[in-house]
């Protein structure tokens, strides 16, 4: 596992390291081989293609994936890498045209700090990209994916302290939305509360509920979150986003104040009729993310690419 942790790593400063001595020779990197005639230097060019990319994925993957939820400083270790190699692009360039200066046999412009700016680019994004990713999907993927699952849960006489650690619930078929006795808390966004119970008529403790964003009124007895009025629903997946969860027991504590109720333990869930679905719902949409912005940041380094190279050309040209 540490091999695997520290493999990007390795990869990273590898290829840096290579495609640093690619374009450097006796002089700085240029965009066309030595020699009389002047040829395109098409293995700095495919370096400049491809190593920001593969710093991007690496990144991305890092930071929003397994090894930031299970070994978070190893992905930070990932992201100091990229940043750590391109300031030492950024130093090589600099030493180069400081050594080259005012050398007249010195006349094409270096790929180094194109590189060193490109790989910036790429540590930067796929760091940026991979912690939405992290936070957005894959981080409630893995929470509720490692917490407990119960089946045949009665939240008329359970309490939220019999099941702190579940990730999965299934209540018995009799339970349901208590729709009149639902909430909002507003705080910009509004947080939606409706408890969850069995049979007919009060309990004496609600410590089981639904919940949701924007999907109600507030002041008014509505809700209209998850998979609310699908008769097969009887399950819910566990909210474990800790940023939400004090809005949602105000919300409780207004539904409590409002109908006359008591919540000892409050518990949340999104109401489904299949967990299941919804963590691979999860899932797929951070693999939809990391495939999408893999292509998009790898169309816009091939145009940066290509625009430096036709820069590069016509600096030479003009020469």
């Amino acid at each position: 596992w540490r091999f695997s942790a520290a493999a990007p790593l390795y990869l990273i400063v590898y290829l840096t390291v290579l495609n640093s001595t690619t374009m450097l020779g006796e002089k700085p990197s240029s965009l066309f081989m030595p020699g009389r005639r002047r040829r395109l230097n098409l293995v700095a060019i495919c370096l400049n293609l491809f190593l920001p990319w593969l710093v991007f994925v690496v990144t991305f993957i890092c930071m929003g994936f397994t090894m930031r939820f299970q070994l978070p400083p190893a992905s930070y270790a990932v992201v100091l890498a990229g940043l750590t190699a391109a300031v030492g692009l950024f130093g090589t360039a600099w030493s180069a045209s400081r050594r080259y200066e005012g050398q007249s046999s010195f006349q094409d412009p270096s790929w180094v700090a194109f590189t060193a700016i490109t790989v910036l680019c790429g540590t930067v994004l796929g760091a940026a990209g991979g912690s939405y990713c992290y936070q957005t999907h894959m981080s409630p993927y893995y929470s509720v994916s490692n917490l407990n699952v119960y089946s045949g849960i009665d939240p008329s006489s359970k309490t939220g302290l019999a099941v702190l650690d579940a990730g999965r619930a299934y209540f018995t078929t009799n339970a349901r939305l208590e729709l009149s006795k639902a909430l909002g808390f507003k705080n910009a966004d509004t947080y939606c509360v409706v408890p969850i119970t069995a049979g007919q008529g009060n309990q004496s403790n609600y410590d089981f509920w639904a919940v949701g964003i924007d999907c109600c009124k507030g002041d008014v007895p509505q809700f209209r979150c998850g998979e609310y009025n699908n008769p097969r629903a009887k399950a819910g997946l566990r909210l474990v986003r800790e940023e939400q969860r004090p809005f949602f027991r105000l919300a409780v504590q207004q539904a409590e104040a409002a109908h006359n109720i008591t919540a000892r333990f409050p518990t949340f869930f999104t109401w489904t009729a299949d967990p299941l679905s919804e963590l691979a719902r999860m899932h797929d949409e951070g693999m939809r993310l990391l495939t999408l912005s893999t292509f998009v940041f790898f169309l816009f380094n091939s145009a940066c690419v290509a625009a430096a190279t036709a820069l590069y050309t016509k600096l030479h040209h003009d020469d």
